[in-house]
């Protein structure tokens, strides 16, 4: 899938890698405590609010969503690991994945 252009040129494409530290392993049937990685496209006028757009985004994904009545404990980061100004036409969107480790094997 390629990203989607558009007229608004006050706005930049930033590919924005970002780690999770200490997430509750039950998002992945796991008992231990996981992490991962993931790479997301946002587009925003200023690398600032990139980052704030990226932490939305990731934060809203349901996949990161505990079962009702559970909250995320305080130990579970996210973090922006980089993040980088692109051309939109040298860049290509993949799935939106997340690639998860166990903890205490990282």
């Amino acid at each position: 899938m390629r990203l989607k252009r558009d007229n608004d040129t006050r706005r930049k494409w930033f590919k924005c890698f970002l780690a999770g530290h200490n997430f509750p392993g039950l998002l992945v049937n796991e008992s231990q405590p996981v992490g991962f990685y993931t790479t997301r496209f946002v587009k925003a006028s200023s690398l600032e609010l990139a980052k704030s757009e990226v932490l939305r985004v990731v934060g809203k994904d349901k996949r990161l969503r505990l079962p009702e009545g559970m909250i995320m404990p305080p130990e579970a980061v996210l973090l922006i690991e980089e993040i980088v100004e692109i051309e939109i036409s040298d860049t290509r969107q993949n799935e939106d994945g997340f690639v998860w480790y166990e903890m205490d094997t990282h």
